[in-house]
């Protein structure tokens, strides 16, 4: 299922049907933390941010992208990216005119069930559909969150 989901990604990635958006997870048992790398199309994300913040689009990936863009699609996703009250350290952004990832990290306080809040894209697109691929471990669970439930339950039992 997972390799379905990055081919229909993938392809979709010029004019997309459907809105989808993934990020995938990985627990770092050596610094305890959360590895993170979303990707979201890039002109979903500049409707998402422009709609939030009242503001004009930002042409990411371009040339004449704005110096603030890090600082404002930071904004966007730490506002729409929760776990319970742990903090998400932002690493970087890469993207171009059809995609963006962004990497960020959260320490984790303690190990054991959290509630993870996502809802990039789904205010301004209600068919929106994000899909949350956490590798702990040896194992993977798939979420996915969407204008129904922005929520989950996730175990991070080392």
């Amino acid at each position: 299922m997972y390799k379905l989901l990055f081919f229909l990604f993938a392809i979709s990635a010029n004019a997309h049907p459907f809105y989808v958006s993934i990020l995938e997870i990985h627990y770092n048992q050596t610094e305890n933390t959360l590895e993170c790398a979303l990707k979201l199309f890039t002109d979903d994300l500049e409707n998402a941010i422009s709609d939030y913040e009242g503001t004009p689009m930002m042409n990411l990936g371009t040339s004449t992208e704005p110096d603030d863009a890090d600082k404002r699609v930071w904004n966007y996703v730490n506002t729409h990216v929760q776990l319970n009250n742990h903090q998400l350290h932002y690493v970087g952004r890469e993207g171009d005119v059809y995609a963006q990832w962004i990497y960020f990290e959260i320490p984790l306080q303690k190990n054991s069930d959290a509630v993870f809040t996502w809802s990039t894209l789904i205010h301004i697109l209600p068919s929106q559909k994000n899909i949350l691929q956490l590798h702990m471990n040896d194992s993977q669970q798939t979420f996915i969150f969407d204008r129904r439930k922005t929520k989950h339950t996730l175990s991070l039992q080392p």
